[in-house]
C-alpha cells in the first residue's frame, strides 16, 4: 500500500505518515497531538489521485477496517499468544477482513471486546460450526475469513486452518503451551533470584551472565564437588542450574494447538496430515513394501505373486484394479489361503499372513504403535483382513492412534475448511484417551484418504473421495484409481 501511497499523493509526504493512515504500528514513536494528526490524516487523504473508484473504495475498506488490528492484538495477546507472533497474526486476520461488510466486522469487534464470550462445548460431538457452535452470533462470511487463516508460530511450528479463529471466538480455548509457558516464567524468574543472589557475594560483580554461564556449565558439567568452595561457588552452581532449567523449559516442544481446561487440542482441516506426510514415508520405506506384499504372496501359497501390478495389484490370478485399493489386494490374498480337509483356512498360514501384515504397517507405514494397538483395534471390529472397510479403517486410525501418542493431546477436532474445500463449516470433535478417540472418529461423518502402496498415514477429510464407515461396511471401490501425486492439492497442516 505504501507503494501505491507513493505512486498517487501529491507533494512530498513521509512514508510512516502514509502507514498512520493504513492504521499499521508505529510503536516507538512520541505520540503526536491527535488534533494534528487528524488534520495531517486529513490532508494526506485530499492529496490522494485515483485512476478509479475501485482504488478509492479499496481505501476506504482499509479505513474502515482500521480498528481491528488493535483489538485482535489485544485478545491474542489475552489467549496466550507471546508478543513475537500476536502481532503478526492480528496483520493477518486484518487483511482477511477488509472485504468484510463494517456493519459485520464492527458486530465482531464489540463481540471481542465484551466479556461474554462464546464456550467450546465438549459434549457435542459433531455439527455445524455456524449453526451448532456460533448460533448465529457472528457473520458467516466473516468467521469463514478467518477460518482460512495459516502460517507459523515464533518456533517454526504450523498454525492450521481454524486455529486462531476458535481462539478468537471461543472464551474457554486458548494458545497452545499453558504448561511451557508457565516453566519458562517460573524459569525466568529463578534465573533473576539466582543473579541477584549472586551480585550480592564478594567477586560476583561479574561471571553471571548467559554466555558466561553456559561455558562454565560445559567446562564443569554442573557437578558441584568441580565448583569452588565457598559462597561464591555455591551462588555460581545454583545460577548455571537456574539457566539449565529455563533453558530446557524453553526448548520443550508444545503440544497440541490450542489448549481446552488446560489439555492439549489438536486443530485439522481439510485434508491434512497426520503426523508424517505419507509420501515421506514411502520414499524411506518403498523397497519394504515390495519386500511385505510378496512375503505375503507366500504366506498364501509359494506359487502366489503378489505385486504392484501397473495401475493396481497383481494377486495371484487375480487383478485387483486401483492403486489406492490396497485393503482390497490384501483381503484378496488372505482371502486364497488354502482351506483344510475340513473346509476351514489353514489357521498357521492365516497367522503367518498376519504377522507379515503387521509387520508391514509398524515398518512400511512406520507406525510404532502397531504392537500396542493393533490387537485392540481388532477387539472392535477392525482389522479382519477378510474385509477390505476394516483394514482401510483400521489403518487409518492406528495412524491417529500413532499422531495422538506422540503429540498428546487429549482433545481432536477436525473440520471442512481447506483452500479447495467445502468450507460448509462441518466439524468433528472427539476427547479421551487415543483409543477412545479413534473409535469416537470411526463414528463420526470423519473420513480419510483411502490407502495405497504409498500411502499408509492417509490425511483426514470430509470429502466425497475419502473413506469410512463401520467396520463391517465393505465401503471400498475396486475400481476408483488415485491421482497421479504430483496433482494433488493439500493443506499441510
Amino acid at each position: 500500500m505504501e507503494k501505491i501511497y507513493s505512486q498517487q499523493v501529491r507533494g512530498k509526504i513521509p512514508p510512516r505518515r502514509h502507514l498512520r493512515v493504513l492504521g499499521e504500528a508505529v510503536e516507538g514513536e512520541t505520540a503526536p497531538d491527535i488534533n494534528s494528526l487528524k488534520a495531517e490524516i486529513q490532508q494526506a487523504v485530499d492529496n490522494l489521485s485515483f485512476d478509479d473508484a475501485k482504488e478509492a473504495q479499496y481505501l476506504l475498506k482499509q479505513i474502515y477496517n482500521f480498528p481491528t488490528y488493535k483489538n485482535i492484538k489485544k485478545s491474542l495477546g489475552g489467549k496466550g499468544y507471546s508478543p513475537k507472533i500476536f502481532k503478526k497474526f492480528s496483520n493477518d486476520v486484518q487483511q482477511l477482513l477488509v472485504d468484510i461488510g463494517p456493519e459485520f466486522r464492527d458486530g465482531f469487534l464489540k463481540y471481542l471486546q465484551s466479556d461474554e464470550h462464546l464456550v467450546f462445548p465438549t459434549d457435542r460431538s459433531e455439527g455445524n460450526i455456524h449453526t451448532d457452535l456460533i448460533k448465529g452470533k457472528l457473520d458467516p462470511k466473516l468467521v469463514d475469513a478467518i477460518m482460512m487463516h495459516t502460517g507459523t508460530d515464533e518456533g517454526g511450528r504450523g498454525v492450521g486452518m481454524g486455529e486462531l479463529a476458535l481462539a478468537l471466538i471461543f472464551g474457554n480455548l486458548s494458545a497452545g503451551g499453558k504448561e511451557k509457558r508457565a516453566s519458562v516464567k517460573t524459569g525466568e524468574k529463578a534465573v533473576k533470584d539466582a543473579v541477584e543472589k549472586y551480585q550480592k557475594i564478594p567477586g560476583g560483580h561479574r561471571g553471571y551472565g548467559k554466555d558466561t554461564s553456559k561455558k562454565r556449565i560445559k567446562e564443569k558439567g554442573l557437578n558441584r564437588d568441580n565448583y569452588d568452595k565457598g559462597p561464591l561457588g555455591d551462588a555460581a552452581y545454583e545460577l548455571d542450574q537456574a539457566y539449565s532449567d529455563l533453558d530446557q523449559a524453553v526448548q520443550v516442544k508444545v503440544k497440541g494447538d490450542l489448549e481446552i481446561g488446560g489439555e492439549e487440542f489438536e486443530i485439522k482441516g481439510e485434508g491434512a496430515t497426520l503426523g508424517k506426510r505419507p509420501d515421506d514415508v514411502d520414499t524411506r520405506q518403498r523397497a519394504n513394501t515390495v519386500e511385505s506384499l510378496a512375503a505375503m504372496g507366500k504366506a498364501v501359497g509359494e506359487d502366489i505373486v503378489f505385486k504392484e501390478s501397473g495401475k493396481g495389484y497383481q494377486v495371484g490370478p487375480d487383478k485387483v484394479p486401483g492403486l489406492n485399493n490396497l485393503p482390497v489386494a490384501i483381503s484378496t490374498a488372505y482371502g486364497m489361503i488354502p482351506v483344510n480337509k475340513n473346509g476351514a483356512p489353514d489357521k498357521d498360514k492365516q497367522r503367518k499372513f498376519e504377522r507379515i501384515f503387521k509387520e508391514f504397517l509398524e515398518v512400511s507405514g512406520e507406525l510404532a504403535v502397531t504392537d500396542t494397538y493393533y490387537q485392540q483395534l481388532k477387539s472392535k471390529g477392525l482389522f479382519d483382513l477378510n474385509n477390505p472397510a476394516s483394514i482401510q479403517n483400521g489403518i487409518a486410525l492406528l495412524n491417529f492412534i500413532e499422531y495422538a501418542e506422540l503429540e498428546g493431546f487429549r482433545h481432536f477436532m477436525t473440520h471442512d475448511f481447506g483452500s479447495e474445500a467445502a468450507n460448509a463449516g462441518k466439524y468433528v470433535y472427539v476427547k479421551g484417551k487415543p483409543l477412545n478417540m479413534a473409535m469416537g472418529l470411526l463414528a463420526s461423518p470423519a473420513r480419510f484418504e483411502k490407502v495405497s502402496r504409498s500411502n499408509l498415514r492417509p490425511r483426514i477429510g470430509f470429502g466425497s473421495n475419502y473413506m469410512g464407515g463401520t467396520p463391517t461396511a465393505v465401503n471400498v471401490d475396486p475400481v476408483q484409481e488415485v491421482q497421479d501425486e504430483g496433482e494433488e492439492t493439500i493443506e499441510y497442516y
